[in-house]
């Protein structure tokens, strides 16, 4: 998020450097709620801060805040002590992975950085994804300093003074464009915007599309189209080409994570590639010094059994296929992209899956699998995923649901209706805050899709999983945030 209010923290001239921006942290609120005029180079704790800065702050804290320290951050981490703020965002973006004096100390660790300086702190994050250590030569003004950051795990957000602090956005949307009557893209990611949706996944890395994404600070899904799979297997030029044209010129972009291919088949002649591809626009990330992780998209076709959710496993003619991605992916610790549509399962079994199951709407459980009980489909179907994953050792791996949608129309009102896809969409939204029950917790999950697309096909309904009409009208009163 860009830090836009151009704060400073006075007293031996810290600052806030206006205009930097860092992922997943909302420092701009952080600055707002602390409210400081002055700290001293001192060591201080939370308890402190707030005593000297926000007095109402902190007497309107909920529980006992001396053992439960103040300022939750989005992220969940809590800061105790700093120096240098500028080197502190770095450290808490990249935190896990720097290349710094660490130690751990109880629940918490500690991290210094000698002689930071805001004015320089892009060139420390450069110098830290080369694996070269922080520490020399670096003077903040004529002060010199160390960074000592004290972190520890916030048990729950907290509310105060109207303000809650509450963990980053689970939902996203896809944007697609099979169809001739959709908006321009800066109007597209202006919707996006105005209507609070801050991830989004693209097909293609459309130029348009990331010319406009350009400074919104929107996170990006790049796709890659399934037929550039063998050029960038068998060729690391190509991946690194791709990286150099589709990735580089964007560094205002969030972009996340880089999709591999779209529900290739095990069956599919380009299944071969996927793997190879994956690793080469990997290494062609890695080179280029950038932090964004590379998967492919599955389906749930993959699996050959789903019934109950814990003997969920992948079925024969999909196991080599599967096995060598999971495998790349633990390797590079990247997240499994997966699309789950109940709507498909319900629709070809509406004898034994009842509709209420598949809306997030059953009164009670449906399926009772061991100590865990399933009320919807949606669990049922991603749990099943999870067993799958842990019997070939991917039991860490995490999931993120690329596509989920339901059609408003196209199959003669057998169960696309505006109302069920409504109350699919909005159910959905409020659900993956809370994860599933074989893995709770919030889910990053992207609906299918912005837009109705009349290009599509074959089936009907691909032409109307849209939350807006091409005119940016809403079909559902939908809530993204």
């Amino acid at each position: 998020m860009e830090f836009g209010g151009g704060k400073w923290l006075r007293g031996k001239g810290l600052k806030i450097e206006n205009g930097v921006g860092v992922g997943g942290f909302d420092w701009e609120g952080f600055a707002d709620l602390i409210k400081v005029e002055s700290i001293t180079i001192d060591d201080f704790t939370n308890v402190d801060i707030l005593e000297a800065t926000s007095p109402a702050v902190a007497r309107s804290l909920l529980g006992d805040w001396v053992f439960d320290p103040a300022i939750s951050f989005v992220t969940g981490f809590l800061g105790k002590v700093f120096y240098c703020l500028s080197a502190l965002k770095i450290l808490l973006e990249e935190l896990g992975g720097v290349n710094s004096t660490k130690s751990r100390s109880g629940t918490g660790e500690e991290i210094r950085v000698s002689n930071c300086s805001s004015g320089q702190a892009a060139s420390l994050k450069r110098e830290e994804s080369r694996g070269i250590c922080f520490g020399n030569g670096c003077h903040h003004r004529r002060h010199r300093g160390r960074l000592r950051v004290h972190l520890q795990r916030a048990s729950r957000p907290k509310s105060f003074s109207g303000l809650t602090w509450t963990p980053a956005q689970s939902i996203g949307v896809n944007y697609g464009t099979v169809a001739d009557n959709l908006p321009p893209a800066t109007d597209v990611i202006t919707l996006y915007t105005t209507n609070g949706i801050g991830k989004m996944r693209i097909f293609d890395p459309n130029q348009a599309t990331l010319q406009a994404l350009k400074g919104s600070n929107i996170e990006v899904i790049v796709g890659v189209v399934n037929n550039d799979l063998q050029g960038l297997a068998t060729s690391p030029a190509t991946a690194n080409t791709w990286v150099q044209t589709n990735i580089i010129p964007y560094p205002d972009v969030k972009i996340s994570y880089i999709a591999a291919g779209n529900e290739i088949k095990p069956s599919d002649p380009l299944a071969q590639y996927v793997g190879p591809a994956i690793q080469n626009l990997n290494n062609a990330i890695t080179a280029s010094n950038l932090q964004i992780k590379v998967s492919t998209v599955i389906d749930m076709s993959l699996l050959g059994n789903s019934s109950p959710p814990s003997a969920g496993s992948f079925s024969d003619s999909a196991s080599s296929y599967i096995n060598a991605i999971v495998s790349i992916l633990v390797s590079t610790n990247a997240p499994l992209l997966a699309n789950v549509y109940p709507y498909i399962a319900y629709t070809s079994d509406p004898t034994n899956i009842k509709l209420e199951y598949a809306l997030f709407t059953s009164p009670g459980v449906v399926v009772q699998d061991g100590n865990l009980g399933y009320q919807n489909l949606f669990d049922a179907i991603l749990d099943s995923l999870y067993s799958a994953l842990e019997k070939i050792g991917g039991a860490n791996l995490t999931v993120i649901v690329t596509e989920s949608g339901w059609p408003s129309d196209g199959d003669s009102g057998v169960a696309a209706t505006v109302n069920n896809a409504g109350t699919y969409y909005k159910n959905l939204i409020s659900h993956v805050k809370n994860g599933t029950p074989k893995k709770p917790g919030p889910l990053e999950t992207y609906l299918f899709a912005m837009f109705d697309e009349d290009q599509k096909g074959p089936a009907e309904t691909e032409k109307h999983f849209g939350l807006f009409s091409p005119t940016k009208e809403p079909k559902y009163q939908l809530t993204f945030t």
